[in-house]
């Protein structure tokens, strides 16, 4: 635009010159509110595909038959044996059990009434 203006003042077009002139004028007051638009115009855009795609998704999910016939297989015995192991659960209950009395007596010794000598 501005190239514009600026052959046209070059060549001596005061016409166009005057023409280019309030054109940028009008662009320069409602430029940004036809930015915004534009961009809420695309936001809407998007929404109406994903709100079209969430509907024809759910319209095949209420048309569809489903049966309501379950099918469990049995319990089978894994190939390897999940974590924790029974061995570190005991070990680690004998430790804590250890810790825990020992703390216990500890306070016991610390704040029993001493007799008086």
């Amino acid at each position: 635009m501005a190239e514009e203006i600026y052959k046209a003042q070059s060549s001596g077009k005061v016409g166009e010159m005057k023409k280019l002139l309030e054109e940028q004028k009008t662009l320069v007051k409602s430029g940004g509110d036809f930015v915004a638009l534009n961009e809420l115009i695309k936001l809407e855009e998007e929404k109406e595909s994903d709100l079209i795609a969430q509907y024809e998704r759910r319209v095949v999910d209420v048309n569809e038959k489903l049966s309501h016939k379950m099918t469990i297989e049995a319990a089978s015995k894994p190939e390897i044996k999940f974590w924790p192991k029974r061995g570190f659960v005991t070990i680690l209950s004998v430790l804590a059990t250890f810790m825990a009395t020992s703390l216990i007596l500890v306070f016991f010794e610390l704040y029993r009434k001493q007799p008086s000598a």
